[in-house]
């Protein structure tokens, strides 16, 4: 229930990649949320973080990706659990939901680090759920090659969905990196020039946010179809 905290158990924790750690938690009661919010956890007496939704296992529970690599309290907060473990936390909360019903014919997705948790949820129920056939592109941007997940998920979507496309991109890729390289925004004014019929979903480090709604805006993006979410 929005507002009050609620007990959760993690009924899995798994080290995904580098710093990355994909969790499960499980309420209670039937949890309900819209893609693409979030729970704010308690993760000590005096501080609470927000960490984005990445999906829904079952009607209880969820999944959340926390990059513990900031070292503060919420990466020692998660480092520290284990399978069983109760967390508290107030959700869902937040307006960074999908909007199918925008007008736009194409649906952008671009996420860096674990910024790639509420584009997961919102493609995953795009795909799955609403059988939504409008084309849909992924950019998904990391520094290093350990610290690539997810991919063999999203490259199974992509074989499956016809409408859905993945780039994985490492900014600080090593030598034998055969994929995309640089930022995930290099790739915007090539791809495409016009943007006016496309809805862009945008989530990760505030320099990603900030320089892909300029870019998309300068090549006719509108103004209230570029959703963002700062990366918490």
């Amino acid at each position: 229930m929005a507002g009050n905290f609620q007990k959760a158990r993690v009924s899995y924790n798994e080290v995904v990649a580098s710093t990355y750690h994909d969790f499960w938690i499980e309420f209670e009661e039937p949890f309900v949320f819209a893609p693409g919010q979030f729970v704010s956890v308690k993760v000590n007496e005096q501080r609470v973080n927000s960490y984005s939704i990445a999906g829904r296992v079952d009607e209880k529970t969820v999944g959340l990706i926390v990059d513990v690599k900031p070292g503060g309290p919420g990466s020692q907060f998660f480092t520290g659990l284990k399978v069983g473990d109760e967390i508290e936390c107030m959700g869902p909360l937040g307006k960074f939901v999908l909007q199918p019903d925008d007008g736009a014919e194409h649906l952008l997705f671009m996420g860096t680090g674990s910024g790639i948790a509420p584009l997961k949820a919102m493609i995953e129920t795009a795909l799955h759920e609403e059988a939504m056939a409008k084309p849909m592109t992924l950019y998904f941007g990391l520094r290093h090659k350990e610290d690539i997940f997810w991919d063999k998920y999203f490259c199974e979507l992509q074989d499956k969905y016809e409408n859905f496309e993945f780039n994985l991109c490492l900014s600080k890729p090593d030598e034998g990196w055969q994929g995309l390289s640089g930022h995930i925004t290099d790739f915007l004014k090539d791809r495409y020039q016009d943007y006016s019929r496309f809805s862009a979903y945008l989530c990760g480090a505030e320099a990603m946010i900030k320089e892909a709604s300029e870019i998309l805006r300068s090549l006719g993006m509108q103004e209230d179809r570029v959703y963002h979410e700062k990366f918490y």
